[in-house]
């Protein structure tokens, strides 16, 4: 299963009370929705492998030049020097880091590539040799594609 860690967690931090705090007060309310989320994908599919796909960059510039209006309504400050300065709300920005780490100790693969998005590093994964030839389903949760969606790897051309 390839998750688009960015927007799941994203879609957590608005969708769980921002009440859900850690013992010293810090919002964790993101985190703790990623894992519902990963909890419930995993109790419902039972995936044989399980990837955390990141956004190594929210808006890769490569794409931009092809689309400029690519994304435009979420840059809080272009910069001419480097990728644009992403709008991410105050409480969810430290949480990102304590994703990364909980990620990590429960062992789920993370993967990012510099210059793309989580829906790029999923989508190369779905072309590989190994999706194409297991008989299990390839399923990619995305909120980009408003559920999640399974396919049989034999459809992937």
């Amino acid at each position: 299963m390839l998750l688009d860690t960015a927007s799941l967690y994203f879609r957590a931090y608005f969708g769980v009370p921002d009440s859900v705090k850690a013992p010293d007060g810090t919002s964790v309310n993101a985190v703790r929705g990623l894992l519902d989320f990963i909890a419930r994908l995993v109790q419902d599919h039972r995936p044989d492998d399980l990837v955390a796909c990141m956004d190594a960059d929210w808006r890769p510039h490569w794409r931009v030049e092809l689309i400029p209006s690519y994304k435009a309504h979420r840059v809080a400050e272009e910069t001419a020097q480097g990728p644009d300065a992403e709008e991410i709300p105050d409480t969810l920005a430290p949480q990102v880091p304590v994703i990364e780490e909980v990620l990590d100790a429960l062992g789920i693969a993370r993967v990012g590539v510099a210059a793309y998005e989580a829906d790029d590093v999923i989508g190369t994964f779905a072309r590989a040799p190994r999706a194409r030839s297991t008989s299990s389903p390839a399923t990619a949760t995305s909120t980009s594609w408003s559920t999640t969606r399974a396919a049989s790897a034999s459809s992937i051309p």
